[in-house]
């Protein structure tokens, strides 16, 4: 990734709403016509086809993002690690739409079969394609474009009480941050009570914070000065030891502009 490019003020939940709308239009619209079943009762199911897994897809990858292992993937690995798990938990919920919209279609084939063999054919199905879609989804976070959410525009020197990216998080995210780090379009918050990966933007999260705090020391994070315990000089660019042991990367330009400021390297 050689840097971060705008696409505008997108919200990330609209632009995975947006998608999911779509696929469902154009799949019921380009499928072939079921005999008995109307045409609002094709947009409907293709709807809950697409907008379910999204919302698994999306939940999927919040989950694993709480074991550090993970994040430690390369970023596509992640993707389809979170596809593959989304996928799993659709498998069920995807069959019982059909059985329930579609039941001359489907009550013929899991009656008097065994289940599991039917969730299997179903994953495997259903695998390929979605993880497909769900990486070419996220393809532009992994290639550096990034995400803005549209707001308000804070007050220079201003920063609300508690910052809009803390309540994001489920639960509330609680504590001092320590630091934060863009994730593809998530935004992984590290504070003194706990971590969480939230749908927002770093740009924005910076913002809402007292820019007194802390500073960014490179393109994809930003860390609260207070919480630093050593900087190490490693080439022409350095790293962060934060308080709770993280290793923070230094960008050159910046590693400069903290030697001028009288921070000293190990």
């Amino acid at each position: 990734m050689n840097g971060q490019f705008e696409l505008g003020m997108l919200n990330p939940l609209r632009y995975f709403l947006g998608i999911a709308v779509t696929l469902g239009l154009l799949f019921a619209l380009i499928g072939e016509p079921t005999p008995g079943v109307s045409l609002w009762q094709t947009l409907l199911l293709w709807q809950l086809q697409t907008l379910t897994p999204m919302a698994l897809l999306v939940a999927s990858h919040l989950l694993l993002h709480r074991w550090r292992w993970f994040e430690r993937l390369n970023p596509w690995l992640q993707l389809a690690g979170s596809g593959l798990l989304g996928v799993l938990l659709f498998s069920p919920l995807g069959l019982l739409l059909d059985y329930l919209l579609l039941p001359e279609d489907t009550q013929p084939l899991v009656a008097g079969n065994p289940l599991l063999p039917i969730l299997l054919e179903e994953f495997i199905n259903i695998a390929p394609p979605a993880v497909l879609t769900w990486l070419v989804i996220n393809a532009p976070w992994v290639a550096g474009f990034r995400l803005q959410r549209p707001g308000p525009v804070p007050n220079p020197g201003q920063a609300t009480a508690e910052p809009a990216f803390l309540r994001e998080a489920s639960p509330p995210l609680a504590g001092e941050v320590i630091y934060l780090k863009a994730e593809l379009h998530y935004l992984l918050v590290v504070s003194t009570e706990g971590r969480a990966l939230v749908l927002y933007n770093l740009k924005d999260a910076i913002a809402e914070l007292p820019p007194t705090l802390g500073f960014q020391s490179h393109r994809s994070y930003w860390v609260n000065s207070s919480h630093i315990a050593s900087l190490q000089r490693m080439g022409r660019q350095g790293k962060l030891v934060m308080s709770n042991g993280a290793e923070i990367p230094v960008s050159r330009s910046r590693l400069g502009q903290l030697e001028e400021e009288g921070v000293s390297c190990s």
